[in-house]
């Protein structure tokens, strides 16, 4: 949807009644094998993302010669260009990043997080912003276009755009004299009439400082908006998406430590470097093999080799390591890969709400 990227969502409440304080493994591996050998460390295997670079407001394939800088892995994997095409090889499972395009013509542009699962990411669109649609902007809304851009589609958690959402709904965390919000008609052109989203869902801020800002609910607003935090510098666009919805943020309930949070660190990769030999266990001081109440004591009691903490924090859930290590943050922390993708991401609410709920052996 540079450097180690984001992902620390912002939300107006929390159902449970909690206050967002998000907090802070090791150092980038070796280069992993493509196989484990039976007994030894399990190892994180690759996938590609490929997709197509089109031009915001007309989705037309750009014809300019294209530079793809890839944000939020570690290393330098590998990036194909053919046109307006691209893919990206060498991209470890279970991870996220983000895409930064830049083109003749084109405003640096910054994709939304694209979330890697365990196989090829296909037919992803990624949207830059042409110099001449960033001035009829800055014209249509009066304002001096010099600093960055954010265009975000607030819709539904199925990625409908929502219409009539107010201006008064909507605050930019960390650019309190960005000049916004302003919104887009439906067919993606600037309106200066427009007190409310129009039927293609979009919202703009302009002139923010270089740095990191995030949009989210107004205070008293009664809605939450959930989305990733922008890390821009100067003279760049962010093009992501922001799910809103009436109300607070509500956790998943009866979240099982056997059931829940075993599986997930199983099938989101956690597993394979924290255990046996694996380079989690050896440099990041946790293992996550051994059963279950092994597994409790190695969160809840034993500290972090580097931080002095244990891994979870139940007087700030949102800051427990646990958390805070494999989701992006500003500035990134020393763990390789970034797996959370914050509250966008179901595995990281079971987390959440296991910590919320005093973390059991359950």
């Amino acid at each position: 949807m540079s450097g180690r990227y984001w992902l620390v969502m912002t939300i107006a409440g929390l159902a449970v009644g909690c206050s967002f304080d998000p907090g802070g493994s090791s150092p980038t591996p070796e280069e992993p094998a493509a196989e484990p050998d039976a007994g030894g460390p399990v190892v994180v295997p690759f996938v590609a993302v490929r997709g197509q670079v089109t031009e915001f407001g007309t989705s037309n394939a750009i014809a300019a010669s294209l530079e793809i800088e890839v944000v939020g892995l570690p290393g330098s994997p590998e990036v194909l260009v053919d046109g307006s095409e691209f893919t990206i090889n060498d991209v470890p499972r279970q991870s996220l990043l983000s895409i930064r395009v830049v083109a003749q013509g084109y405003r640096p542009t910054l994709s939304d997080a694209i979330v890697v699962g365990d196989a090829d990411v296909d037919g992803l669109e990624l949207s830059v912003v042409s110099d001449g649609y960033a001035e009829s902007l800055a014209m249509e809304f009066g304002v001096e276009q010099s600093g960055n851009l954010l265009i975000a589609m607030a819709g539904d958690d199925a990625g409908a755009p929502l219409p009539g959402l107010p201006k008064a709904i909507f605050e930019l965390q960390g650019a309190p004299t960005a000049n916004g919000p302003f919104f887009l008609a439906a067919d993606a052109t600037p309106d200066v009439g427009l007190d409310a989203t129009s039927d293609s869902g979009y919202v703009v801020f302009q002139n923010m400082p270089a740095g990191q800002v995030s949009l989210a609910a107004a205070p008293a607003s009664a809605h939450t908006i959930v989305s990733s935090p922008v890390q821009l510098s100067a003279g760049e666009v962010a093009v992501r998406d922001a799910i809103v919805t009436p109300g607070e943020l509500e956790l998943p309930p009866n979240v099982s430590l056997s059931n829940d949070i075993l599986n997930i660190f199983e099938a989101r990769g956690c597993v394979d470097c924290h255990t046996r030999d694996g380079i989690g266990k050896d440099l990041g001081g946790l293992s996550l093999d051994g059963g279950t109440a092994h597994i409790l004591s190695e969160l809840t009691q034993d500290p972090s080799p580097r931080t002095g903490q244990p891994r979870v924090n139940t007087a700030t859930p949102e800051a427990s390591l646990v958390l805070t290590r494999p989701s992006a943050e500003y500035p990134a922390d020393v763990h390789p890969y970034t797996t959370f993708n914050g509250y966008l991401d179901p595995d990281y609410l079971k987390i959440l709400s296991w910590i919320y709920s005093g973390p059991a052996d359950n």
